[in-house]
This record gives C-alpha cells, sequence and structure tokens, in this order.
C-alpha cells in the first residue's frame, strides 16, 4: 500500500502517485454529491459536487486514475446553475466529460476536455435539443436529436472534433417513426455483461456504427426496427411480424452483432426466434418445448413459461459472448413492478444518491409535521424494491451459425458483478458519506466523504 497523500484544493492540475488519496475542501465549499464510473474497464474518473458560498458557483473536481492507479487532479469545472453529468469517454489522451446545464431557460451541452499530458482544460458549449438520445461509447458520445421529420446526429469526440449531420424520414415512415419516438427509448449497453436487459417496448442499440431502435407493440406483438447508419448516414426501416406461435402473451427482442434475437411466449411455449438485422427471413426458429427439449431441464422450461405469460412478469433474453467466442443466450423472466434495466448503472446510482441526500434534507426540515398514510421514502429505497428470488434461468450457448452448442463453456468474457452488494457494504459504514463507485475488470473504485476525517477518500479494493 502506498503512502496516502492529502490534496487541497489547488489552481494547477496535479498527479498524485497513490492508492489511496485524500482531499479537503475548502470552508465555502458546501458538498452536493459525488460521482464515479469506469473508463473502458482500466481508467476511471471521480467527480466532487459543491457549491461555493463565496463565488455562488457549482463546481465540479475532477480526478482521474489511470489502469495503474495513478490519481490525477485537474482544475475545477465552474457553472453559474447546477449540471448533471451525461457522458463520458478517452480519445487518444483527451478524457472528454459531457455535462448538462440549464441557465436563464437556457439548456445546453457544455463539452469539458482534459488532457492527460498536459493536464490543460478546454470547453465548449453545444446548444442542447429538445428529444435528445444519448448514446455513450469508449471513444466517443453520440446525441440523436429527434425532429419532426427528420434527426440530428451530433458525434462528439472532442472540444475540437464534433461532426453533425440530418437524416429526412421519408413519407411512408413518417407514422412508424412516430411510434418509435413516442417515448423515450431505454439504451442497451452490449460493450458489458447484460442479464436480462431493457424490458421496455421502446429500446435503442448501438453496434458496428450503427444506431438502432426497437418497437415492440404491446398489442400486435410485432417489432419496428429504424436502423441509423453512421457512416453513409441513411437509415432504413422493417417490421417483423411475429406470428411463430397461437395466442401471444408477450414477446421482448435483443440486438447483438446486427442480428435481432427473439423470445416469444404464450401459456403453454415459448420461441427462440433469431433473424439478421433488416432481413425477415429466420435464420433460427425453435420451439422450448420440441426442438430444443433435449438441450434444456424441462422443469425449468415448464416454470419459466407459467411465470413469463403471467401479466405481472415480462420475458427476457440477452446474448453475451463466452471465452470461447460462442454466443451465451439467457432466457428469463423478471417482474415488471421491481425491475429496471439501467443502461448507465452509475447515472441510477447518482441520481438515487442525489435523490436520497435531497430527501434527507427535506425529512429534518418536516420532522416535527404531522405526516398520514404510506411512507414515501420508502419508494426510492433500493432494499425495499429489491427482493432475492430462487428463479432459475435458461442459458444456451450457440456457434456462430446458431447452432446449440451443448458442452461448451458458459463463460463469459465480461462478468456479472453484483455491484449494489459491493457498495452495500460502504453504506453499512455510518461514518462514510457521498459513496459512489466504478468497477473495473478486476477491482472496484470508490470515492466518499469520512466525517471523522472531514475528508474526502478515494481508495481500490480487488473484486
Amino acid at each position: 500500500m502506498k503512502k496516502i497523500i492529502t490534496a487541497l484544493l489547488l489552481l494547477a492540475a496535479i498527479t498524485i502517485e497513490a492508492t489511496e488519496v485524500e482531499y479537503k475542501l475548502n470552508e465555502n465549499q458546501k458538498i452536493e454529491g459525488t460521482f464515479s464510473a469506469d473508463l473502458n474497464k482500466e481508467q476511471s474518473i471521480h467527480l466532487i459536487f459543491t457549491k461555493n458560498s463565496k463565488s455562488n458557483l457549482y463546481e465540479i473536481t475532477p480526478f482521474y486514475m489511470d489502469s495503474e492507479e495513478n490519481t490525477s487532479m485537474f482544475n475545477v469545472i465552474e457553472t453559474k446553475k447546477r449540471s448533471s453529468i451525461i457522458s463520458y469517454h478517452i480519445q487518444n489522451n483527451t478524457l472528454s466529460l459531457l455535462l448538462s446545464h440549464k441557465f436563464k431557460k437556457i439548456e445546453e451541452y457544455i463539452i469539458v476536455d482534459f488532457d492527460l499530458n498536459t493536464k490543460k482544460q478546454t470547453i465548449k458549449k453545444i446548444k442542447k435539443g429538445e428529444s435528445n438520445t444519448v448514446f455513450r461509447l469508449k471513444n466517443k458520445t453520440i446525441i440523436i436529436n429527434k425532429l419532426k421529420t427528420s434527426w440530428d446526429i451530433i458525434e462528439i469526440n472532442s472540444t475540437k472534433t464534433i461532426s453533425k449531420s440530418n437524416i429526412k424520414i421519408n413519407a411512408e415512415n413518417q407514422k412508424d417513426f412516430e411510434t418509435i419516438f413516442e417515448s423515450s427509448p431505454d439504451i442497451v449497453n452490449t460493450n458489458e455483461y447484460v442479464k436480462n436487459g431493457s424490458i421496455q417496448k421502446n429500446q435503442a442499440f448501438y453496434n458496428d456504427n450503427k444506431i438502432i431502435f426497437t418497437n415492440t407493440s404491446n398489442s400486435s406483438f410485432n417489432t419496428k426496427i429504424i436502423t441509423i447508419d453512421l457512416v453513409t448516414k441513411n437509415y432504413s426501416f422493417i417490421k417483423y411480424l411475429n406470428s411463430e406461435i397461437e395466442k401471444i402473451k408477450d414477446i421482448n427482442t435483443y440486438i447483438y452483432n446486427n442480428t435481432i434475437f427473439s423470445i416469444i411466449v404464450n401459456k403453454t411455449d415459448a420461441i427462440l426466434k433469431i433473424n439478421k438485422l433488416n432481413k425477415v427471413e429466420n435464420l433460427y426458429r425453435a420451439s422450448l418445448n420440441n426442438e430444443l427439449a433435449n438441450y434444456l431441464d424441462s422443469e425449468i422450461v415448464k416454470s419459466l413459461i407459467k411465470k413469463a405469460s403471467k401479466k405481472i412478469n415480462k420475458p427476457t433474453i440477452t446474448v453475451n459472448k463466452s471465452i470461447e467466442h460462442k454466443l451465451v443466450l439467457n432466457i428469463d423472466y423478471v417482474d415488471t413492478n421491481t425491475y429496471s434495466y439501467n443502461y448507465d448503472w452509475w447515472l441510477h446510482h447518482w441520481m438515487f444518491t442525489q435523490q436520497v441526500h435531497m430527501q434527507q434534507t427535506m425529512h429534518h426540515i418536516k420532522v416535527n409535521l404531522p405526516s398520514f398514510g404510506p411512507n414515501p421514502m420508502l419508494y426510492n429505497d433500493l432494499a425495499f424494491y429489491t427482493t432475492k428470488t430462487e428463479k432459475k434461468s435458461i442459458k444456451l450457448v450457440m456457434n456462430t451459425d446458431f447452432s446449440i452448442n451443448k458442452n461448451a463453456s458458459k463463460e463469459t468474457i465480461n462478468k456479472e458483478i453484483d455491484r449494489d452488494n459491493y457498495l452495500d457494504k460502504l453504506k453499512k459504514n455510518k461514518d462514510l458519506k457521498h459513496i459512489t463507485a466504478s468497477f473495473q475488470e478486476k477491482s472496484f473504485r470508490y470515492i466518499y466523504y469520512s466525517k471523522p476525517l472531514k475528508k474526502f477518500q478515494i481508495k481500490t479494493s480487488k473484486l
């Protein structure tokens, strides 16, 4: 363990060679919260949000930790109003943050670049659209802004490299365009382990320089897909008629490697269907009760079909790459009242901790006021929402030609990590506040405020 170094607020950025870092605020800085996230499973960022009572500005103090656990502290970011982190990425030696900011009814994105060599900070502001979908990739951020009859597409590599384009919708696709974008899509991150994925009817994926938007009707169970090619700046539309089984109760889909995987259930059976993206012909179709019966546990199949076909539940299907570079399919179901997919777990956790902080503040204000009915503080309590059940999913390994490989390993390259479990252990320590964490391939890094020390600390622990 290296020596712990205390870093006070400096005008110049510094680099700290330590696996544990301490940071003390100035007296005029009031804590708003923290934020942590991984960068490509190797590096991480850790942000401290404060309000400066002297300047009346909101401040973000950024820390960057490289793969060797060396930490750099960059210059403070100042904004007139509270900002929220929307995206982040690294390209070459530039770390970029994307912030959402609103001041005097003007909504904008603030792009902040940090040169990892010189520590120089560069800032650029761009106008924020009314209906944005943001895709965070390893080396850039893509913003899709839906207009009335077209999309504005903004690709951000850095403050110096921003490309803009517009793709118009053909008149014959306008109605489907409105259906697919009638609500914000659930973005699925296929670059990490995905256990269950999204259960929303509108979903979005990034794959091979393509943005893919899907919509599955809750009544007809047909699936509509719009694919935007970021290279050619064209789009394509296709509709899949999911009629492989009678009296459908529900359906869910998943996009992986330019292929759409569907699980379709009724009360007595479930169909696994595979199509090439933008091709209506089936590449694969099999019944869990018939064609796949020799590969599956009949009792697990029976239980899954029974549960997945209930109105309260939703079937799910995901695909993850195995250590043998085969396809590991996970067929499952979730309770729609308690489950939600979080593409950006870090953002979900950060917003939750911010909300809890605000609720605690309101609780202190209202502590002496009478209250009636159920306790609303429970509604956002993860312990209240999360229950552990002993249900088993179905795992199938497929070769790249979609044939079943019964003897292949089911171990995946990206590992499933119970992030909340690691954080819950930290939360039990009542001396720690404002805890957020990033999860690397073999470790997790976390920042918190120590009440006894009256300092922030950034630490690393093994998974």
